[in-house]
């Protein structure tokens, strides 16, 4: 257990309020992530972590430095291979300076510097000549992008960024006889050497002098508003005022080494540790000291959080903590696994969440509620929890820490807040199917009905009182499995149980009266099956109601005596496919009246004829031939949106949404894992005010962005044990947040607060470019000079070049949950392209000139709220462009024209010979033809035969498929779009439009000629989906029909035999 010395312990009363039920606590998750090695990392043993101000994680290994951006890793661990002197990999420290760079200072304390735009280190020989005698310690790095570093025994490294051309230069800053302590940069930009005899001012913009305190040993530095307070050996407080300009020693302590200074957040108080006598507290305004604790241990370090708290770190176990507000001082130890490692402690704000590795082992986020530092999931007694034994450590977010424990390699720890909160429904289920949720009716704004598999309906307000609980009905019978509710007009709940038929409840409290519709093999009227699944009201206020066994029913009441009865295939429904869709799971109503029915053996669309009380149904089945129908046929839920479209969830062919008919077919979009669906197993559909779906699969929830195309998984950080939502039970509460039912109880998604997260920064960077497949870091790349992610643009060698381009989004806490989208500015009328979770876009066949593409990143639960990054690319104008081929142009005609006079001559005197009876002239050389739809062409060359030989053959390969795009058949020519339409032009006088017209109207012709396939059969072998539009196109191109011109051309019976089945093609 964490122990503390001192401690005033309450009650912390912990309430979440659910609309539904009161859960269950629990403890908060997390996940941890581990990388090692063999995931990418440069090397197990981990001295540093840096989180930097891009957003990259850095690890400083004893086998390199390694760059994470939450998928992939870079590093640079080349070692003595970038033959840079001195360079090797073992890394000990990694910093940041105020320009982004990256330094390393390595296990022989040589400081090295990773030059952002170049992404290399920097031969820092070249920059510091003595280098290779020089040690470096303790840097500092200032606001303006300056490093300084103690060289022991000399004085201290000055080392300066170019800020334009980041290039790197130094300066030896000498301290002859003192020994520096450490080195300082104030608010005002002043850089101090605390030494051994006095302060040395190294570099100030303000100051006029170049030392203070001289004779004292200065250990500790802190401020407090225009104040610089230095700390002694002997015990000396020294104080330099920038606003008065002057400066005093005030001598506190008379010979007790002063350790560490920390000043509370107001600025009035000065805490002062101690080597030998503890810590003391000293009012700045009126000079008062006292002592808040007497200790022999030497304090080492303080900090003071951002709520005044005052950390304390020492040489013993554990941590301390003083607290200025109740004058309690407490000691926080962990028990430590293994105890042989003494791990550095560290303290660590992150947006005001106190972060503390403890000295000697421990780790733990300061609890400001309870006043505890608890284990962090890292108790040693607990089984599968993580090592405390933490050496490095840092903080990315309040949700996203970054740890290194004994056990080597790098942990990256997410805490998964209760976005999504479980509910039970019973705290102590005596059956398994007591927590076992199978409906939700939302009654109003007021009250929610719950029906469970166990038999129990419940009744609960919005504001979360159990309001009654029912398992019988009015006349003592059981309720039984309540699978479905509605309210009708009249105001009567309809409960459809499984098994137990229908119970119709009028009335409330004493005075409701309940009646019950079964099954009656005698009366054909009476509900087709007790199996109820569904029950919904149409828009003219019809009951339909859909049957595990019987399929569907409408309820309708007999004009004379009101009784309710039933029709269905039983009785006056004889068009409803009983046979095969009988098995009924889910119903739903458009606003035409169309009710749709999923069925375990396809869609059933139902269109009810109040005239004759029968419907007309049409069944829609996945079909092999149709790559736009129904994904599977066994269909689980059903559901139209606000928007009058239809969804359909499948058991195995994942989420499909109906677009109509075309050519006569149905056609679906399919949505599967293939586009981030966890899973194809659907299993609930809702719909919150936004327009949002909310989805139930069969392990998981989703959310489905209707602007964006891109689905949110909610349950991916929370891994539910043995979580299995049911069929059809989902709902939006009045505010807005999603309520599923589980065999295990309720679950219920925050809907504002994951929509409040995307305020924050995504942090959307550009990672890395390659071309051609290689990658373009001067790294890795000596033909190039600048790194592109870091410049932004990028030149391509020539238009044909392939353009690879990875960005990321750097939040860490929303990392798994955002999109991506791009375009190129002025290209396909800035049409934006939805990539969904993959970071990676190609490019290529870009027009010549500076593009610009646009990325941007969102989270698919706010589209509004979206970062965006660019990159300019240049892509080389084409040959025919270029000022070179203009000046060859002219060239070639001046030679052109000599050429035709010297031939002009030459055929004169040919002539001239053949006039005289010669026999000299030259016989003609041969050309190729080739058969070139539409006629045969004559080709002077390889290539143009080539060109025509690849291009037939596409098209025999291509020329049946309905969605052949132009743009595919320019790409499989290998040349540019304006080449390839210059070159077809050229040779068939034609563009590529006519000539796949052409190509079509002669294979149908070929087919009519030849075999006997019907018109309809014809036109779906050329390509097109719809008969009628093909008649009119032959007709448009022949002057007659297809079927006029089988019988011009077949005659008789071949002819008749092909118009038998064509009826209806060319009306």
């Amino acid at each position: 257990m964490p122990k503390s010395t001192t401690m005033k312990l309450g009650h912390k009363l912990i309430v979440t309020l659910l609309a539904m039920i009161v859960p269950c606590l629990m403890t908060a998750a997390i996940r941890v992530e581990h990388y090692a090695k063999k995931d990418g990392l440069a090397g197990t043993v981990v001295s540093d972590i840096l989180h930097d101000s891009r957003g990259y994680i850095w690890i400083g290994t004893w086998e390199g430095l390694s760059r994470f951006d939450g998928k992939e890793f870079i590093n640079y661990s080349e070692g003595d291979a970038t033959e840079i002197p001195y360079l090797h990999n073992r890394v000990m420290r990694v910093y940041e300076d105020a320009l982004g760079n990256v330094w390393v200072m390595m296990y022989d304390d040589r400081l090295f510097r990773l030059n952002r735009r170049t992404d290399r280190f920097d031969r820092m020989a070249e920059v510091f000549p003595d280098f290779q005698n020089v040690r470096m310690y303790n840097p500092v790095f200032t606001a303006s992008g300056d490093v300084w570093a103690e060289v022991r025994g000399t004085g201290a490294i000055h080392f300066m960024t170019d800020s334009l051309t980041n290039a790197l230069s130094s300066e030896m800053v000498p301290l002859v006889g003192q020994a520096i302590n450490f080195l300082y940069e104030d608010r005002h930009g002043t850089v101090w050497a605390a030494t051994d005899k006095r302060l040395s001012v190294l570099k100030s913009d303000s100051l006029n002098f170049n030392t203070l305190a001289d004779h004292h040993d200065v250990r500790a530095v802190a401020e407090a508003g225009d104040k610089v307070i230095w700390g002694s050996a002997d015990g000396s407080i020294i104080e330099y005022d920038y606003k008065t300009g002057r400066n005093k020693i005030v001598p506190l302590l008379h010979n007790t080494p002063v350790t560490s200074l920390s000043v509370s957040p107001d600025g009035k108080t000065l805490y002062i540790a101690t080597s030998r006598s503890g810590l003391y507290r000293y009012d700045l305004a009126d000079a008062r000291l006292s002592q808040i604790f007497d200790t022999p241990a030497s304090i080492d370090r303080l900090f003071t959080d951002s709520f005044g708290l005052v950390w304390i770190i020492t040489r013993q176990p554990g941590v301390m903590m003083y607290d200025p507000d109740t004058r309690d001082v407490m000691t926080f130890t962990q028990e430590v696994t293994p105890s042989s490692y003494e791990p550095a402690s560290d303290i660590v704000e992150k947006d005001g969440e106190v972060w503390v590795a403890m000295t000697g082992g421990g780790f733990g986020k300061y609890d400001r509620a309870t006043g505890r530092l608890d284990y962090f999931h890292n108790d040693p007694s607990k089984p599968g929890d993580m090592s405390n034994v933490v050496l490095q450590f840092a903080v990315s977010s309040p949700d996203v820490v970054w740890l290194s424990t004994h056990l080597r390699g790098i942990d990256r720890v997410t805490s998964v807040d209760d976005k999504v909160s479980h509910t039970w429904i019973k705290d102590r289920p005596s059956s398994l199917v007591d927590n076992e949720v199978k409906s939700f009716f939302l009654d109003g704004d007021t009250t929610v009905l719950i029906g469970t598999k166990a038999g129990y309906l419940y009744d609960y307000s919005i504001s979360g009182r159990l309001l009654d609980t029912y398992s019988t009905d009015t006349r003592g019978e059981p309720i039984g499995r309540v699978y479905s509710i509605c309210r009708d007009s009249d105001g009567d709940i309809w409960l459809g149980t499984r098994g137990n038929g229908i119970l119709r409840v009028t009335g409330l409290g004493a005075d409701a009266v309940s009646t019950r519709y079964s099954h009656d093999p005698a009366d054909k009227f009476s509900i087709s099956s007790d199996e109820i699944q569904s029950i919904i009201i149409d828009r003219l206020g019809r009951m339909w109601i859909g049957t595990y066994g019987g399929g569907v029913n409408l309820a309708v009441r007999d004009g004379s005596s009101g009784n309710v009865r039933f029709l269905s295939a039983a009785n006056s429904m004889k068009g409803y496919p009983i046979a095969s869709c009988g098995k009924v799971r889910s119903l739903a109503a458009q606003r035409d009246g169309t009710v749709w029915a999923g069925t375990t053996e396809g869609l059933v669309a139902l269109v009810y004829d109040d005239d004759t009380k029968d419907v007309k149904a049409r069944v829609y089945r996945q079909d092999g031939d149709n790559h736009a129908s129904l994904s599977a046929d066994d269909i689980v839920t059903v559901y139209v949106d606000s928007r009058d479209v239809l969804w359909v969830g499948t058991m195995t062919g994942g989420l499909n949404r109906y677009e109509g008919t075309e050519g006569g077919k149905p056609k679906f979009t399919v949505y599967s894992t293939a586009n981030g669906l966890p899973s194809n197993h659907i299993k609930s559909i809702t719909e919150d005010k936004s327009g949002n779906l909310w989805i139930a699969t069969d392990e998981n929830i989703v959310m489905f962005n209707n602007e964006t195309q891109a689905f949110s998984v909610y349950l991916e950080d929370s891994d539910p044990a043995n979580t299995i939502f049911s069929e059809n039970a989902a709902i939006v509460l009045p505010d807005g947040d999603p309520l599923f039912g589980a065999n295990n109880g309720c679950y219920r998604v925050d809907n504002f607060r994951k929509s409040a997260e995307s305020a924050g920064s995504l942090q959307l960077v550009v990672t890395s470019v390659s071309i051609d497949g290689k990658d373009t870091s001067p790294r890795v790349n000596p033909d190039m000079e600048a790194y592109i992610p870091e410049s932004g643009v990028v030149k391509l060698p020539s238009r044909q070049s392939t353009l690879t381009v990875k960005v990321n989004a750097l939040n860490y806490s929303l990392q798994n949950r955002v999109r991506y989208r791009y375009m190129i500015k002025g290209v396909n009328n800035d049409e934006w392209v939805n990539c969904g979770t993959e970071n990676t876009i190609t490019l290529s066949g870009l027009p010549s000139g500076e593009n610009t593409l646009v990325v941007r990143a969102m989270l698919s639960d706010d589209p509004e709220k979206w970062e965006e990054c660019t990159l300019s690319i240049i892509v080389p104008s084409a040959w025919w462009a270029t000022w070179w081929f203009w000046l060859l142009v002219v060239a070639v005609i001046a030679a052109g024209v000599v050429l035709f006079r010297y031939l002009h001559r030459e055929k004169r005197n040919l002539a001239a010979a053949a006039v005289s009876g010669g026999d000299n002239a030259p016989a003609e050389s041969p050309r190729k033809t080739i058969v070139f739809e539409p006629g045969k062409i004559a080709l002077d060359d390889d290539e143009d035969e080539k060109f025509v030989t690849n291009l037939l053959a596409w098209m025999e390969e291509n020329y049946s498929n309905p969605e052949m795009k132009i743009d595919n058949m320019v790409n499989s020519s290998g040349l540019g779009r304006t080449s390839f339409y210059n070159k077809l032009k050229t040779l068939a006088d034609t563009s590529p439009v006519e000539f796949v017209i052409d190509f079509r109207m002669k294979k149908a012709k070929m087919f009519i000629e030849n075999t006997n396939k019907t018109i309809a059969e014809i036109a779906y072998l050329t390509g097109y989906l719809d008969p009628h539009y093909f008649t009119r196109a032959f007709k448009n191109r022949y002057g007659e029909t297809p079927t006029q011109y089988r019988k011009h051309y077949c005659g008789g019976a071949q002819a008749e035999e092909g118009e038998k089945t064509d009826s209806g093609t060319e009306a």
